[in-house]
């Protein structure tokens, strides 16, 4: 399975939970993805030796709004 693909269903996944219990229900207190948030997960990507991460932020009206895929190298 590529990566794509795999990204594509976690992206559905997510969108599905986010219809299903609506925005905020999920760590209510963070609004945005911020630039730590980002910096954490590539040092994930780095030491897992990964090639693509999704930040997902479910506190947002529109899902899509609040997905963000970063890739490492």
């Amino acid at each position: 399975m590529e990566l794509d693909e795999i990204s594509g269903q976690v992206i559905g996944a997510a969108i599905e939970v986010h219809r299903e219990l609506g925005p905020g229900l999920l760590e209510s207190a963070v609004e945005t993805l911020l630039p730590i948030h980002e910096a954490q997960l590539l040092t994930y990507l780095k030491l897992r030796k990964l090639r693509l991460g999704l930040l997902i932020n479910f506190n947002v009206p529109i899902l899509k709004n609040g997905i963000k895929r970063l890739l490492n190298g």
